[in-house]
């Protein structure tokens, strides 16, 4: 495995490469379509949760927004990690641990950057009394998942992974360098 940017999305690369040579480009833009799909019904679901009224018009909101909108319709990685995000608090506040975690360890594993709402919304349910089981049932599976998914780009580039494309690094100097 080589990954096409740092620090390597291997289960998407993965996943869009098979598609692609199952269905083309049509079968890959469809699957980010359902995962924006799927990314409305959980946040419908997240809606009927809290109660929330005209929870339609948000899901509506969400699939037109534009960036949602062209994500939905192009090959890219947001949209299976945003649908993974929702999905994951879907399953959290059904009471689904273990699915939670698992579905918080995808949408890490489909853009690294999803750490970071996976961390907020998993420190939001910690302080709304969260037990401490299951706080650590979800952060261990989804700390697994995450690490497994992202062994593949480490085994290939080690360390290197997390050096961008810009290919920013740090001398033995102490000085900071950037080529392109």
């Amino acid at each position: 495995y080589h990954p096409s940017r740092n620090p390597g999305f291997f289960l998407y690369e993965s996943l869009a490469g098979l598609l692609s040579v199952i269905g083309g480009p049509a079968l890959t833009n469809a699957f980010s379509l359902a995962a924006a799909l799927a990314a409305a019904w959980a946040l419908l679901d997240i809606c009927a949760h809290f109660r929330i009224r005209n929870a339609g018009l948000l899901a509506v909101c969400l699939l037109v927004n534009p960036y949602v909108a062209t994500a939905a319709t192009t090959t890219m990685d947001y949209m299976p990690a945003t649908a993974c995000c929702l999905l994951a608090t879907s399953m959290l506040l059904r009471g689904k641990i273990r699915w939670a975690g698992f579905l918080a360890g995808l949408a890490i594993g489909f853009r690294i950057t999803s750490v970071l709402i996976i961390g907020a919304g998993g420190f939001c349910w910690a302080i709304r009394g969260a037990r401490r089981r299951a706080i650590f049932e979800v952060t261990a599976i989804c700390g697994a998942v995450a690490f497994l998914l992202y062994l593949p780009p480490f085994f290939s580039e080690g360390l290197h992974m997390f050096h961008g494309n810009a290919n920013l690094f740090v001398e033995n100097n102490g000085q900071v360098k950037v080529s392109t």
